[in-house]
């Protein structure tokens, strides 16, 4: 029930865990596995009940999230991350699917983005290296249609695909401060004229407009900017010290300091310092 907490598992690992644990669907169950990966770079991948199915070592630590996906089209997903040096897609069982890994000479600066445009898995993976975007399709080639090729200043966040009716909008952030918003083929669709002092926090859809949170350069807090498809940008402050925000579908989870809210009901958690909140959907 929402506000209990209960222990699943225990699992004891032989390093400690770098970072925090990701979850992975598992197509037999409905349910989720656990990926950890820990301070000697090995990756595990354990199942529900906390048994370690299989390791393997890793070139670095994977930035960012694992991303699911099914390049081979037949419902049972892969992992597909990336590390400073290496983009990998490997099946559940461990195995590297060909014709991944990538390695790159120069350094990967931001977790991997998977746009999947019109949901038929025909993915396009966005590799950021610095102020520069590289986009590869399931096979492993480069797409030379999107012209976005380089920014003018280093890409800060992953880059971001969202839909809104019928239209596909890619946005990038840059470090100084400026929103790109393009089409599916990398030209620009919507002008925001304001710049953003960006924070970790990713960029979503919320109804009809896009959110940014932003660091308050007046204070400690943060501010929410909704824009809107024609670029208008409304800003609200946040009188809050940490503050996370995720969407899912119709779900919102908003978290200031230990108050975490969703869809508007709040549950108090324990004083204490928190990871952002995700949101999973599990399938029977």
């Amino acid at each position: 029930s929402i506000g209990s907490v209960s222990q699943l598992v225990n699992i004891q690992l032989e390093n400690d865990i770098m970072g925090s644990l990701k979850f992975f669907s598992n197509h037999r169950t409905g349910g989720k596995d656990i990926i950890a990966q820990d301070i000697t770079n090995k990756l595990y991948f354990i199942s529900a009940s906390g048994k370690v199915l299989w390791t393997k070592k890793l070139d670095g630590p994977i930035l960012g999230s694992v991303e699911e996906v099914d390049i081979l089209r037949n419902r049972k997903k892969q992992l597909a991350f990336t590390t400073k040096n290496t983009f990998y897609i490997l099946d559940r069982t461990g195995r590297a699917v060909a014709p991944f890994p990538k390695t790159f000479r120069d350094d990967i600066t931001q977790p991997l983005s998977v746009f999947d445009y019109d949901n038929n898995r025909n993915y396009r993976f966005i590799i950021c290296q610095e102020n520069e975007l590289l986009m590869i399709n399931n096979k492993g080639k480069t797409v030379r249609g999107f012209k976005f090729k380089k920014a003018k200043s280093d890409i800060i966040l992953p880059p971001k695909h969202i839909r809104m009716a019928t239209k596909d909008y890619i946005l990038i952030a840059e470090k100084s401060g400026k929103l790109n918003i393009l089409s599916r083929v990398g030209n620009s669709r919507v002008k925001v004229s304001k710049s953003f002092n960006f924070s970790d926090i990713p960029i979503v859809k919320e109804g009809e407009n896009f959110v940014v949170i932003s660091k308050d350069p007046e204070s400690s807090g943060q501010i929410k900017n909704s824009i809107s498809q024609s670029g208008e940008v409304r800003s609200l402050k946040l009188k809050v010290t940490a503050y996370w925000f995720a969407i899912n579908g119709k779900t919102k989870v908003t978290l200031d300091d230990n108050l975490m809210r969703i869809n508007g009901k709040l549950v108090e958690l324990p004083y204490g310092i928190y990871t952002p909140p995700q949101i999973f959907s599990q399938h029977q």
